[in-house]
């Protein structure tokens, strides 16, 4: 994951190229419960490991990041020429596409309820399961935030892309209070990377701006707004 954010951050190349064939990190219930003399042994085709696969934090959070490198290409191709306005729009769809699979698919224990990160603050795991959400909105910020302006300014544009601006929106506030909720709660607080309010405040202001109908951006933000990535 390391990999990914910093060679992205960088606009350097991957180090390191994901491999299929190593086992996915251990449900961190389970992890908690091993003691030293424990060997852990599994079979990957069992469903009890399949379970645990999509019961742990960490590999969901490999499989939620394996995502970031395409957004982040699809949004520098999308200011070279040479890439037209129907490759983007296709190449968003699939991308979203691949958002919501990965959402729709997480089991109820982790899915962003209050309940469950009452639960997961309470067994030692709140920050992990902050963070995995965070990096929800946060991705489908950078997948989707250019569609803001062509919803508001192109009142001819397609569906798909006020949906898009829709769910920008929507992410954006969900992760404002996301973070809002985990530092009120022991045991969930997380220190966010400033990088990633770039890219959130912003989208509030514009959001703010959209719902009120103000006249400028500068009206609705309290302090200067950093540029979009």
């Amino acid at each position: 994951m390391i990999d990914v954010w910093s060679s992205n951050s960088m606009q350097l190349p991957r180090l390191l190229r994901p491999k299929d064939d190593i086992p996915s990190p251990r449900r961190e219930a389970s992890f908690l419960r091993m003691r030293r003399t424990q060997i852990f042994e599994r079979t990957t085709s069992s469903a009890e490991s399949r379970e645990e696969d999509a019961t742990s934090l960490l590999t969901q959070k490999i499989r939620l990041n394996s995502m970031l490198s395409d957004i982040v290409q699809l949004n520098r191709l999308s200011t070279a020429d040479s890439f037209s306005a129907s490759e983007i729009l296709s190449t968003t769809l699939g991308l979203a596409a691949r958002l919501t699979q990965w959402h729709d698919s997480l089991p109820e224990s982790l899915e962003d309820t209050t309940e469950n990160m009452i639960a997961h603050a309470a067994s030692g795991s709140g920050g992990g399961f902050v963070a995995l959400h965070i990096g929800f909105y946060h991705f489908s910020q950078l997948l989707y935030y250019t569609y803001l302006h062509h919803s508001v300014n192109d009142h001819e544009c397609s569906q798909p892309i006020r949906d898009f601006a829709q769910r920008c929106r929507e992410n954006s506030t969900s992760l404002c209070e996301l973070v809002y909720a985990a530092q009120a709660l022991p045991g969930a607080e997380v220190y966010v990377s400033i990088s990633i309010f770039e890219a959130t405040w912003p989208l509030i202001t514009l959001y703010g701006t959209v719902l009120r109908g103000k006249s400028s951006i500068a009206e609705s933000s309290p302090a200067k707004t950093p540029h979009l990535p």
